[in-house]
């Protein structure tokens, strides 16, 4: 395996369709280019990267006569995030859902999402929806653990070590304020400040391992709601290949 290399252009296939090397490039500042020769090349670099690489390497599809327009297009990302607060009344530290009563939709754990029988009558896209952590840089969230959790991200060595980096900005938004409320925070719900988190960070996760995802009650019964929702595939006005190819909506159960 090398590693710090990016795949960029192969070279042109002969008469026979053979393609002889393949040249990389070196992520570091140098950009050094090597090529590599080989029998036989496998291209299995995930969804971005291969369509990248093809993208690069159209000569792959002059056997065809044409470039598929659907290449580089069709890519399907989850739509996901934070899209509401809601509040609930009574004891915060209960569990806030434990059944679930309506026909068209099914709870897993705290989970909430359509049925596929319901999704498939409707012809909806599959969404989940379920509660979150509130914003942890707002202090007004009066959880010590939240508080203690902010903060340790934003030590740069530490925050680097306990999660990878879209899941510490998550976290921080990239936010540094009002360290003397969070700080008041944590010595205000001492010790479950402290001892809420000391699973993770002892045990396997001290072992080199990120910080899996926490998800801690609020003593103000305040919730960021969140989804998860399939997407449309589309392209652009104009697409006719293959000729008898129709847009659809594809439902997931």
């Amino acid at each position: 395996m090398i590693a710090g290399y990016e795949a960029r252009d192969f070279t042109a296939p002969d008469a026979q369709g053979k393609v002889a090397a393949l040249y990389i490039r070196a992520t570091s500042e140098t950009g050094e280019l090597v090529v590599i020769k080989a029998a036989q090349f496998v291209l299995a670099a995930g969804t971005q990267e291969s369509t990248r690489i093809l993208l690069r390497n159209i000569k792959f599809l002059f056997g065809l006569g044409f470039t598929p327009p659907a290449l580089g297009r069709y890519y399907q990302g989850h739509l996901s995030g934070k899209i509401a607060s809601v509040r609930f009344k009574g004891n915060p530290k209960k569990r806030i859902m434990d059944s679930c009563a309506i026909p068209m939709a099914a709870i897993s754990g705290d989970r909430f999402q359509f049925t596929a029988p319901f999704l498939a009558a409707k012809n909806l896209l599959n969404t989940a929806i379920w509660l979150d952590n509130p914003l942890y840089y707002n202090p007004r969230h009066r959880s010590g653990a939240m508080s203690f959790m902010y903060l340790a991200m934003l030590v740069p060595i530490l925050g680097k070590k306990l999660a990878p980096p879209a899941i510490a900005y998550s976290i921080t938004s990239g936010k540094k304020t009002s360290i003397g409320s969070h700080l008041a925070n944590i010595l205000r719900g001492l010790p479950g400040s402290l001892l809420t988190l000391l699973p993770y960070f002892t045990g396997d996760t001290a072992s080199n391992e990120k910080l899996p995802g926490v998800f801690l009650y609020s003593p103000q019964n305040h919730y960021a709601l969140h989804f998860h929702a399939e997407q449309v595939p589309d392209t652009a006005t104009g697409w006719n290949w293959p000729p008898t190819a129709k847009r659809f909506k594809s439902v997931t159960g």
